[in-house]
């Protein structure tokens, strides 16, 4: 692993938005972003998931985290890294998760222990990049 990557995110003005979602959703989106940014203020918001590009959660974290940004608040977003054998214990607890035997590999103490061990090395460094 060489390190936790800082996906960089520009801000992008609600007012985008406007005409998509009408007059009536654009003022529930700017009342709605404005106590957000109140509440929010002086704070980060961060989000860390496995892959920047790709798959549901990098392509709503895209969009969402642009919005958020065009409003004021300050969201960060870091991808974590890992062995391939980590993705692999990953994508069995999301099989599990979801009902489904997946690769039907194991998920024991071995697996438990390498997990942890990559998200603690992940941890640390996040904890210095914020």
């Amino acid at each position: 692993m060489t390190g936790l990557t800082k996906v960089v995110v520009e801000a992008r003005p609600p007012s985008s938005l406007r005409e998509l979602i009408g007059a009536e959703r654009a003022a529930l989106f700017d009342a709605t972003a404005t106590a957000a940014s109140e509440l929010l203020a002086g704070r980060a918001v961060i989000n860390v998931n496995s892959t920047a590009k790709g798959g549901g959660v990098a392509e709503l974290l895209q969009t969402v985290l642009a919005y958020a940004r065009g409003v004021g608040v300050d969201t960060r977003w870091y991808v974590i890294e890992g062995s391939p054998g980590f993705f692999e214990i990953t994508k069995r607890i999301h099989n599990h998760l979801y009902g489904t035997s997946g690769d039907g590999g194991p998920l024991g103490a071995a697996e438990r222990r390498h997990y942890e061990s990559v998200l603690g090395s992940n941890v640390e460094k996040l904890l210095r990049s914020v």
